[in-house]
């Protein structure tokens, strides 16, 4: 069976369409779990009026994308967990049925990145996730994806502390400290992304710092020394032009003083071997 997972923070009419979507899916065994982060615009009251089989989870508190995600999984009866946005919906209806198909047939294949382009509605251009054909790569957009649970269980899920941006990155590492790991991004596999403005976090109210920040502790602790600090020098840089751009320097030299005090567990810390077969992939 096949865990769907959405979280949803005040976003009711969003929701609404994409759960409406998400029951077209043909040909597949699947459960539908939506995670509201303590909404205030009725959204719980929807659910149970409109799509009685959703296995509705009302939290007290805002626990950021990794922790919603997080707590899904944890609830999770499927082998296989499937993540979308509140503002997204699958073009195909035969998407989870694929999604299975792929898992059982390549053990290898641990994460599915689905082909996330923004919606006739609201374009939103992806530039690396335009493509349809598939291939190996070594990220995926957080927006859509796929995961096998006993994966990301055994990989201690997302870090919750991450609270907002960049979970994605870090269980893309962390994956590639497992043998044989692949990541496939599977081109007809296509999700339409509505970029929905409710509750969309802007670049000085936080977008900036969260971003500065999260790369470069996962670069600080998941990437092997001294390649780790390659990588801070670079992001280091083009965070530091897009705060000039947008006028947020305070943001920016706060999440430079911050980045080493986030708590990642070094559990799944590539080795070099490990590092380059990440790279290459890429």
């Amino acid at each position: 069976m096949i865990s769907v997972i959405y979280l949803n923070y005040n976003r009711n009419e969003d929701l609404k369409r994409s759960l409406s979507k998400i029951f077209l899916q043909k040909d597949a065994d699947f459960e539908v779990i939506v995670m509201d982060q303590n909404s205030a615009d009725g959204s719980q009251e929807m659910i149970k009026q409109n799509f009685q089989s959703v296995r509705l989870f009302e939290l007290t508190e805002n626990l950021g994308v990794a922790g919603g995600r997080n707590y899904g999984a944890a609830v999770a009866r499927g082998k296989h967990l499937v993540f979308i946005d509140d503002d997204a919906e699958f073009v195909n209806k035969d998407a989870l049925q694929k999604i299975e198909l792929v898992f059982n047939w390549n053990k290898t294949i641990n994460i599915i990145a689905f082909n996330v382009n923004g919606h006739p509605e609201r374009p939103e251009k992806y530039l690396f996730f335009s493509n349809t054909k598939d291939h190996f790569t070594n990220k995926y957009i957080g927006c859509g994806h796929a995961i096998r649970k006993e994966v990301f269980d055994h990989l201690g899920g997302y870090t919750k502390e991450l609270f907002f941006w960049g979970e994605e990155i870090e269980f893309a590492i962390k994956s590639f400290s497992i043998p044989k790991n692949k990541i496939l991004f599977k081109g007809d596999l296509i999700l339409y992304h509505r970029v929905s403005q409710v509750s969309r976090l802007k670049w000085k109210e936080g977008r900036l710092f969260y971003k500065v920040r999260n790369r470069l502790a996962l670069s600080y602790i998941l990437l092997p020394f001294p390649i780790s600090w390659f990588y801070i020098i670079f992001y280091t840089n083009v965070y530091l032009i897009r705060a000039i751009q947008i006028g947020d320097l305070t943001s920016y030299f706060k999440a430079l003083r911050e980045f080493r005090k986030v708590q990642i567990d070094s559990t799944n810390k590539l080795d070099f071997r490990q590092w380059f077969t990440y790279f290459k992939d890429n």
